[in-house]
């Protein structure tokens, strides 16, 4: 009974911790996609004014 507990407790934590690395990686990816779409739309004035006003 114990060691099920146990290993409920350690599956518990090593979800848990799946959880936090899953959201620490997109938040990374997330970043470094959304700051190259905005260069991407920046480069130009003209695309850029365009972008704007949508």
């Amino acid at each position: 009974m114990i060691i099920s507990l146990i290993y409920f407790a350690a599956g518990i934590g090593v979800f848990i911790w799946g959880i936090f690395t899953l959201t620490r990686g997109l938040k990374v990816f997330s970043h470094q996609k959304i700051s190259q779409i905005i260069n991407n739309f920046a480069s130009n004035l003209l695309k850029s004014i365009i972008i704007g006003f949508l």
